[in-house]
Formats: structure tokens, sequence, C-alpha cells
């Protein structure tokens, strides 16, 4: 962790139920997460690697540009709702 004051981890579902016995947890339910203060982008795994990129293409290109990639594709209504 390192993260000073911080207490929050973002990690797999699976990992959740591994997670050592006496640590806080909070549990997060977004699949993609944008931390401007440490300047990181993340995603929960494999699973969240479109919503991920698309996010992305955001950040660098703007909202316009990441609608313009997802347009083509054939993506879950909440991939969409999340642009």
């Amino acid at each position: 962790m390192g993260r000073g004051d911080r207490d929050s981890v973002l990690c797999d579902y699976v990992y959740v139920s591994t997670y050592r016995v006496g640590v806080p947890l909070c549990c997060m339910q977004a699949r993609v997460v944008v931390d401007d203060e440490w300047r990181c982008v993340t995603s929960r795994g494999p699973g969240t690697a479109i919503e991920f990129a698309l996010k992305l293409v955001e950040l660098v290109q703007g909202p316009e540009a990441a609608l313009a990639v997802a347009a083509p594709m054939v993506l879950p209504l909440r991939t969409v709702a999340l642009l």
C-alpha cells in the first residue's frame, strides 16, 4: 500500500475474499478508477480492459474521441453509459 493516509485498494473480486484478516477493506464498485492525486488509472482486471482503454482515450483525447472509438464496438450498456 504505502499510500500514507489512504485506506482503499482496488483489486480483483477474487482477491477481496483472500485479503489479509485484520486489515480494513473498503470495497469499491467502480470498474475503472482514476486517481488524480497519484496520476494513476487502474481497473479490476481483464474483464474491464475495454472500459480501461476507453477511459485512457477519454483522458488523453477527450470524451468525443472516446465515443468515436466506442461507436463501432458492440459493448454492454453499462460501458456505453460510462462515456
